[in-house]
């Protein structure tokens, strides 16, 4: 079951802390345990996936291509290809994800999460509660 963001005190989400590096991270200690959860759970999703694929369990061709068999037909040839490249975006997206989300997760403990890594201004609630991994602001990201 996905579990979706509590921010219960949204109408006052701004408490200073300032960060080794002299930016400031203005959520609240409740709005960041909540990030913090969901960002764990993505990690642990993630973490899953990507063991299901290193143990050979996400390969939807399990075993059909050999070379030792016969030479493929070309639509099998064809299919072979793409499924194996379908599989390859995804671990390569899995592990972009896995990168994003541990980042997050250290910007939490580091004390500068929700700071645009461009601008150095607050990143809108709205838009880490869209995408907990965000490390621009919306004027920044264009």
């Amino acid at each position: 079951m996905k579990k979706t963001l509590s921010f219960e005190h949204d109408a006052a989400p701004l408490v200073g802390g300032k960060s080794g590096n002299g930016r400031f991270s203005l959520l609240s200690p409740t709005v960041l345990v909540a990030f913090k959860e969901t960002l764990t759970q993505q990690h642990t999703v993630i973490v899953k996936k990507l063991k299901t694929f290193e143990n050979g369990n996400g390969s939807s061709t399990n075993g059909i291509i050999d070379d030792s068999l016969e030479p493929l037909e070309a639509g099998t040839y064809s299919w072979y290809v793409h499924v194996n490249d379908s599989e390859v975006a995804v671990k390569h997206r899995l592990s972009e994800q896995y990168q994003e989300v541990t980042q997050s997760l250290a910007r939490i403990e580091g004390g500068t999460y929700g700071i645009c890594e461009n601008c150095h201004n607050t990143i809108e609630l709205a838009r880490l509660k869209a995408m907990p991994t965000a490390i621009l602001c919306s004027i920044c990201k264009g």
